[in-house]
């Protein structure tokens, strides 16, 4: 049951982390993924990214929203050097509590081969 308990809160921790990003809530990065989307993703437009993207991204499932993420990302964090504004986080909560989640897996799964725990 202990275990039950512990996967729920970390997902519910991982769903909020989401919302909780500064960067990814910024007017100037929402503005610039929702242009990306719309020319560089959709069928409309021929998916740009698509036809362009090398064989190694394909393979490691980087797709065409990953890719106006991470380059509105940096637009976003240009702008706000420019002003002079301090640069928001991005993405950083939920890869922090992934990777608390992993840990926590990994050991679960550790002291289960070992002891017989978890």
């Amino acid at each position: 049951m202990m275990e039950v308990a512990v996967i729920i809160v970390l997902l519910y921790k991982a769903v909020t982390g989401v919302l909780g990003s500064a960067g990814d809530r910024s007017w100037i990065f929402q503005k610039c993924l929702q242009s990306c989307l719309q020319v560089n993703c959709t069928s409309r437009h021929g998916n740009v990214f698509e036809s362009t993207q090398p064989q190694y991204m394909r393979l490691l499932q980087w797709d065409c929203p990953s890719e106006c993420e991470y380059l509105c990302m940096w637009k976003t964090v240009d702008a706000y050097q420019r002003d002079g504004s301090p640069v928001p986080q991005f993405h950083g909560k939920v890869q922090i509590q992934c990777s608390c989640s992993n840990s926590v897996h990994q050991l679960c799964t550790n002291e289960w081969v070992v002891f017989g725990l978890c």
